[in-house]
């Protein structure tokens, strides 16, 4: 029997997918980067969220939802346009 929603819930990286998917994310990355968006890394989420819904045992439906790579502002850090096109600041406000 599949995991439950609670452990694997697919529905939301679904959207996300196919809100990648959509002419206008696709006119605004092309726009953007010069080139289209490949989605992979929603794809990569789905599959995984795929695979984990197909497991009976909830333990290692959990070691994979854990592989999921989260685009939640907590990789910013490391962006490459750090520096060059914007800046952290120190706190939040219109200084």
């Amino acid at each position: 029997m599949p995991v439950s929603n609670s452990v694997a819930n697919c529905t939301d990286l679904a959207d996300k997918l196919f809100n990648c998917l959509t002419p206008k994310h696709q006119a605004g990355y092309y726009y953007r980067e010069g080139e289209y968006d490949t989605c992979g890394l929603q794809m990569r989420n789905m599959k995984l969220c795929m695979k984990a819904k197909l497991l009976s045992d909830e333990d290692e439906a959990k070691k994979v939802v854990a592989k999921y790579e989260l685009f939640d502002g907590s990789k910013l850090e490391n962006s490459p346009t750090k520096g060059l096109v914007w800046s952290f600041k120190d706190k939040p406000g219109w200084d």
